[in-house]
């Protein structure tokens, strides 16, 4: 899905030649004619200040240098998080928001998560499977050093049901 200030695009042209595929770089991010929107990212749900500690995993609130989006998932259900990734990309579900400094079971850190030394810029996905009673999806996706504007990274997310 391709989107501008919350609108879904639905046809892409050059020119007046109509588009059937657009990538980043190698990754095809959307192709014309798909069914309805798969993304069931709510945009509208607000960010929080927040990080998942590299070190033991433990879930942290913050201040302005680390962002965290939030989705509303279903228990036992898998999920796709895909995103263009910056230097940080952590996922876990749990059942409403954690307390600061709670060790969190289940996080999925991407191989490429430098932990905030190194852009990555590029298309990343992960797969999580929501715990039985869990019903939000927590995606790290920004922190203040890395070299991308957490609007482009955050206006990337896709989280899909699998």
């Amino acid at each position: 899905m391709i989107s501008i200030n919350g609108n879904t695009i639905k046809e892409v042209y050059v020119g007046s030649n109509k588009i059937s595929k657009v990538y980043h770089g190698s990754d095809l991010i959307w192709k014309a004619g798909e069914g309805g929107d798969p993304n069931i990212f709510d945009k509208s749900l607000a960010d929080i200040y927040a990080y998942i500690r590299y070190a033991n995993l433990s879930f942290n609130t913050a201040t302005a240098d680390n962002l965290m989006a939030r989705c509303v998932v279903e228990p036992n259900t898998t999920y796709t998080v895909t995103l263009l990734m910056d230097t940080r990309f952590r996922i876990f579900s749990y059942n409403g928001q954690p307390a600061t400094g709670t060790v969190l079971s289940g996080v999925i850190i991407d191989s490429s998560d430098t932990n905030g030394t190194a852009s990555v810029n590029q298309t990343r996905s992960l797969t999580i499977t929501a715990g039985s009673d869990h019903t939000m999806l927590y995606i790290g996706y920004w922190t203040s050093t890395g070299t991308m504007a957490a609007a482009d990274i955050r206006n990337s997310i896709i989280i899909t049901k699998n």
